[in-house]
């Protein structure tokens, strides 16, 4: 693997373009510090491998420690504006993630190793993961001190392994999409959720294809079909009571999508994507609830969803929002990847 070179505040990977920007801070916790503050990484390709080295933590303590270094999603409310969860903290690997009996004031360092997957889905995404950093002392055998650092991911807007084969002039292809069925009854006085996921279906599929509106003889021979189900659209939420003046509040919402694609030839393909969103958050009087608990409260209280309406800004920082664009992102890269292969 290649090596980088420490710029203070910049790192160079140098098989690839990708810049690594390092703060200049360092990160202190009762026992513990490090110089691994927030890194950006640019330009990151689909389907690579990058090591980031070396994360350092120093045990600034009076005694020996035992030190864990654990990969986390970050809480809604630490989430940078922009950037979304990593879909899976197992696209980050450590060398190594335990330190037993770390002398005070010695330094231990580890590798960061990040791959990611060779998917469009993630194609221009911006994701955040984020590392705890905690002694744990022999005495207790759990962890009594900590830091949080953030690493944030910035994909490229660039396959480079399916830049030749997207070269295939996509927009020949022609495809027709039938009203999708919902077989979940989904109560249409609030959203015709048949309506408005094919009109969502139709709209990314227009970016990459030519999508038309009928299946007209003279070019029925050229026409992909695209029909489907809505087989699952569900949200809601409960609250669970804590302390007098705190609860619990547990969001949840789930989409389900089963498509058939017909190719001109009638050959068929299955396709079919689900996505499960949910989260508890402790409540208080003090601070309040935040930004996005405000619309998810809205948005899955039965009296109340119907003031949001589908596709707005405050629909897609929805719980629910997060799901159904996320779904059919999943089902276009399957649509776009079966007729690429074709």
């Amino acid at each position: 693997m290649s090596t980088m070179k420490n710029k203070k505040v910049f790192f160079i990977l140098y098989f690839t373009s990708c810049i690594f920007q390092l703060t200049s801070y360092n990160l202190y916790a009762d026992g513990l510090s490090t110089t691994f503050g927030d890194i950006t990484i640019e330009d990151v390709k689909l389907g690579y491998t990058y090591t980031i080295k070396p994360l350092e933590i120093t045990n600034t303590g009076t005694q020996s420690a035992n030190i864990k270094i654990e990969i986390i999603q970050p809480s809604p409310e630490n989430l940078k504006a922009g950037y979304e969860l990593i879909p899976d903290t197992g696209w980050i690997t450590l060398e190594k993630d335990y330190f037993p009996g770390v002398l005070t004031g010695t330094t231990i360092q580890t590798n960061v190793v990040v791959t990611i997957p060779d998917s469009l889905l993630y194609l221009g995404r911006k994701y955040q993961v984020c590392f705890r950093l905690y002694t744990e002392t022999d005495e207790q055998k759990v962890p009594d001190a900590g830091i949080n650092s953030r690493l944030l991911l910035n994909i490229s807007n660039v396959s480079e392994k399916k830049v030749e084969k997207q070269s295939l002039k996509n927009e020949e292809k022609l495809i027709f999409i039938k009203y999708l069925y919902d077989k979940t009854k989904f109560n249409k006085e609030v959203w015709d959720i048949e309506k408005e996921l094919t009109v969502d279906l139709k709209e990314r599929l227009s970016k990459k294809f030519t999508v038309v509106g009928s299946t007209d003889k003279k070019i029925k021979d050229k026409i992909y079909t695209i029909a489907g189900e809505i087989t699952k659209f569900d949200l809601g939420s409960n609250e669970f009571s804590s302390l007098p003046l705190a609860y619990y509040r547990e969001y949840s919402a789930e989409i389900d999508m089963e498509l058939e694609l017909i190719y001109p030839s009638g050959k068929t393909e299955k396709l079919h994507s689900g996505k499960k969103e949910n989260y508890k958050k402790l409540r208080t009087i003090i601070p309040g609830p935040t930004e996005e608990e405000l619309i998810d409260d809205k948005i899955t209280d039965f009296n109340t969803r119907e003031e949001i309406e589908w596709g707005s800004e405050e629909f897609n920082k929805s719980i629910i929002g997060k799901a159904v664009t996320a779904v059919i992102e999943d089902l276009v890269e399957q649509i776009e990847t079966k007729l690429i292969e074709e």
